[in-house]
């Protein structure tokens, strides 16, 4: 199973200061790429799917050993109580509680609250949370989102695509990002939009408070050693994006 990161800047700055945990796979139509969640069927290969990308997520939280963060998705369809996992990790893991505990808030759990199954891992999430951040994404078309929110313990907002993209030309969806953001100040709720594309987009994003950004803007997911280069370089993107990141996979990779 391979992995990539997705870089996430800070809007003020432009500069990657984590990355989004994205699961690659091969299939017939060739290569793809999708957020590194299990399929919500609750099946053994869900619960392996989230063990692997977990145990990855803290590897890297760890072995970076600065304030760079990495978010890691759990698909709450498959995750249930949890106990499947847990047993995953500590197996897996000498001493899981002292890994937590390092890795603290620079690990992020990533989700959405889909449907009414995603209640009975509400605790889990709690639980995570002791140590490790959270991170939620936004679902509009959703029963009930924004009152489950009140029962986590929330770090981030995850602005979904689908409300930034238009977002500098679209009335309604300003005035609802521009409620949300007010909120989630009140409460230091940090906001991250997704799927950025235009520079229009991320200027109007920036002069809302809305802290983090990713998306086709400033590159595709890169493999984890590339990644590296960009945190020990403290690359920034700056205004001109017309080198991708993906030019950095030219640069000799961290020693492993």
């Amino acid at each position: 199973m391979a992995f990539t990161l997705q870089p996430v800047v800070a809007l003020a700055t432009e500069r990657v200061v984590g990355g989004d945990l994205v699961l690659a796979s091969l299939s017939g139509a060739g290569r793809e790429e999708r957020a590194c969640e299990a399929p919500p069927d609750g099946q053994d290969q869900g619960h392996d799917a989230l063990g692997e990308g977990l145990l990855k997520a803290f590897a890297l939280a760890d072995r970076w050993q600065n304030q760079a963060w990495i978010s890691a998705g759990l698909s709450l369809g498959a995750l249930g109580s949890g106990r499947a996992l847990w047993a995953k990790l500590s197996c897996s893991v000498a001493d899981l509680d002292g890994l937590r505990r390092r890795v603290g808030h620079r690990l992020l759990i990533r989700s959405s609250l889909e449907g009414a199954a995603a209640a009975a891992s509400f605790p889990l999430l709690n639980q995570l949370g002791e140590h490790q951040g959270l991170a939620i994404e936004l679902r509009l078309e959703g029963k009930g989102t924004l009152a489950q929110l009140l029962r986590l313990n929330v770090d981030r907002l995850l602005l979904p695509a689908s409300l930034v993209q238009g977002i500098d030309a679209d009335g309604r969806r300003q005035r609802l990002v521009r409620w949300l953001v007010a909120g989630c100040q009140q409460s230091a709720v940090e906001v991250c939009a997704q799927g950025v594309e235009s520079r229009s987009q991320a200027a109007w994003l920036r002069e809302q408070g809305v802290e983090l950004a990713s998306g086709p803007l400033w590159g595709s997911p890169l493999p984890p050693a590339d990644f590296e280069v960009v945190l020990k370089r403290g690359v920034g993107l700056g205004p001109d994006v017309s080198a991708p990141l993906m030019a950095l996979k030219t640069v000799p990779a961290l020693d492993r």
